[in-house]
Protein backbone atom coordinates (compact mmCIF):
# COMPACT_ATOMS: atom_id res chain seq x y z
CA UNK A 1 0.00 0.00 0.00
CA UNK A 2 2.35 2.82 0.50
CA UNK A 3 4.89 1.77 -2.37
CA UNK A 4 1.34 2.24 -4.45
CA UNK A 5 0.43 5.79 -2.42
CA UNK A 6 4.31 6.51 -3.22
CA UNK A 7 3.36 5.97 -6.58
CA UNK A 8 0.15 7.66 -6.85
CA UNK A 9 1.82 10.98 -5.58
CA UNK A 10 4.64 10.33 -7.41
CA UNK A 11 2.47 11.09 -10.78
CA UNK A 12 0.50 13.67 -9.14
CA UNK A 13 3.63 15.83 -8.29
CA UNK A 14 5.25 15.11 -12.07
CA UNK A 15 2.17 17.30 -13.85
CA UNK A 16 2.21 19.75 -11.14
CA UNK A 17 5.64 20.42 -11.42
CA UNK A 18 5.74 20.61 -14.66
CA UNK A 19 2.46 23.05 -14.91
CA UNK A 20 4.37 25.27 -12.34
CA UNK A 21 7.81 25.86 -14.65
CA UNK A 22 5.50 26.33 -17.62
CA UNK A 23 3.85 28.97 -15.75
CA UNK A 24 7.50 30.48 -14.24
CA UNK A 25 8.34 30.42 -17.63
CA UNK A 26 5.55 32.29 -19.30
CA UNK A 27 5.92 34.50 -17.01
CA UNK A 28 9.59 35.16 -17.97
CA UNK A 29 8.73 35.73 -21.41
CA UNK A 30 5.35 37.79 -20.83
CA UNK A 31 7.90 40.15 -18.59
CA UNK A 32 10.52 40.26 -21.79
CA UNK A 33 7.74 40.92 -23.65
CA UNK A 34 6.79 43.85 -21.75
CA UNK A 35 9.96 44.86 -20.88
CA UNK A 36 10.62 45.31 -24.82
CA UNK A 37 7.22 46.59 -25.50
CA UNK A 38 7.84 49.63 -23.24
CA UNK A 39 11.08 50.75 -24.79
CA UNK A 40 9.65 50.21 -28.01
CA UNK A 41 7.14 52.86 -27.32
CA UNK A 42 9.48 54.98 -25.84
CA UNK A 43 10.88 55.09 -29.20
CA UNK A 44 9.16 57.53 -32.04
CA UNK A 45 8.92 54.57 -34.37
CA UNK A 46 7.49 55.32 -38.06
CA UNK A 47 4.47 53.53 -38.92
CA UNK A 48 6.78 51.70 -41.31
CA UNK A 49 8.85 50.88 -38.60
CA UNK A 50 6.22 49.20 -36.64
CA UNK A 51 5.10 47.47 -39.87
CA UNK A 52 8.63 45.57 -40.04
CA UNK A 53 8.61 44.48 -36.32
CA UNK A 54 5.00 43.52 -36.84
CA UNK A 55 6.15 40.92 -40.23
CA UNK A 56 8.99 40.22 -38.34
CA UNK A 57 6.98 38.69 -35.94
CA UNK A 58 4.28 36.91 -38.04
CA UNK A 59 6.66 35.62 -40.02
CA UNK A 60 8.91 33.90 -37.35
CA UNK A 61 5.68 31.67 -36.25
CA UNK A 62 3.33 31.41 -39.03
CA UNK A 63 6.16 29.33 -40.57
CA UNK A 64 4.51 26.06 -42.23
CA UNK A 65 7.68 24.73 -43.25
CA UNK A 66 8.99 21.23 -41.57
CA UNK A 67 11.80 21.93 -39.27
CA UNK A 68 15.18 21.95 -40.59
CA UNK A 69 17.88 18.72 -39.69
CA UNK A 70 20.24 18.57 -36.62
CA UNK A 71 23.21 19.58 -38.97
CA UNK A 72 20.98 22.45 -40.77
CA UNK A 73 19.58 24.08 -37.71
CA UNK A 74 23.54 23.95 -36.45
CA UNK A 75 24.67 25.85 -39.59
CA UNK A 76 21.59 28.38 -39.41
CA UNK A 77 22.13 28.93 -35.78
CA UNK A 78 25.75 29.73 -36.58
CA UNK A 79 24.71 32.08 -39.64
CA UNK A 80 22.36 33.79 -37.48
CA UNK A 81 24.61 34.07 -34.08
CA UNK A 82 27.08 36.16 -36.93
CA UNK A 83 24.64 38.53 -37.94
CA UNK A 84 23.46 39.24 -34.82
CA UNK A 85 26.90 39.73 -33.39
CA UNK A 86 27.48 42.29 -36.29
CA UNK A 87 24.65 44.31 -35.34
CA UNK A 88 26.07 44.80 -31.71
CA UNK A 89 23.33 42.05 -30.46
CA UNK A 90 26.03 39.97 -28.26
CA UNK A 91 23.23 38.56 -25.65
CA UNK A 92 20.98 36.86 -27.73
CA UNK A 93 22.11 33.37 -28.60
CA UNK A 94 19.02 31.83 -27.54
CA UNK A 95 17.27 33.58 -30.25
CA UNK A 96 19.64 31.98 -32.58
CA UNK A 97 19.01 28.56 -31.67
CA UNK A 98 15.00 28.88 -31.57
CA UNK A 99 15.24 30.82 -35.09
CA UNK A 100 17.54 28.05 -36.86
CA UNK A 101 14.91 25.38 -35.05
CA UNK A 102 12.61 26.87 -36.62
CA UNK A 103 13.93 27.28 -40.18
CA UNK A 104 14.75 31.25 -40.19
CA UNK A 105 17.27 32.37 -42.52
CA UNK A 106 19.53 35.36 -41.68
CA UNK A 107 18.04 37.77 -44.60
CA UNK A 108 14.76 37.52 -42.78
CA UNK A 109 16.21 39.46 -40.07
CA UNK A 110 18.05 42.10 -42.29
CA UNK A 111 15.34 44.00 -43.43
CA UNK A 112 15.21 44.31 -39.59
CA UNK A 113 18.23 45.30 -39.19
CA UNK A 114 18.13 47.87 -42.24
CA UNK A 115 14.86 49.92 -40.84
CA UNK A 116 15.33 50.15 -37.30
CA UNK A 117 18.77 52.56 -36.36
CA UNK A 118 19.03 52.25 -32.73
CA UNK A 119 20.55 49.48 -31.33
CA UNK A 120 18.02 49.57 -28.12
CA UNK A 121 15.49 49.80 -30.46
CA UNK A 122 16.92 46.81 -32.52
CA UNK A 123 17.33 44.87 -29.21
CA UNK A 124 13.55 45.48 -28.24
CA UNK A 125 12.37 44.50 -31.50
CA UNK A 126 14.22 41.12 -31.01
CA UNK A 127 13.17 41.14 -27.60
CA UNK A 128 9.57 41.01 -28.41
CA UNK A 129 9.89 38.73 -31.40
CA UNK A 130 12.08 35.94 -29.63
CA UNK A 131 9.55 35.88 -27.12
CA UNK A 132 6.67 35.14 -29.29
CA UNK A 133 8.67 32.68 -31.06
CA UNK A 134 9.45 30.83 -27.76
CA UNK A 135 5.62 31.34 -27.01
CA UNK A 136 4.82 29.35 -30.23
CA UNK A 137 7.38 27.12 -30.27
CA UNK A 138 6.45 26.05 -26.11
CA UNK A 139 2.61 25.45 -28.02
Amino acid sequence: MGKLSAGLAHELNNPASAAKRATSQLRQILKRIKDASHELGRRELTPAQKAEIENLETSLIQRDEPPPDALSASDMEEKIDVLLRSHGQNDLWQLSADLARRGVKPAALESLFANLDADTARAAALATSSSTLRMSLAG
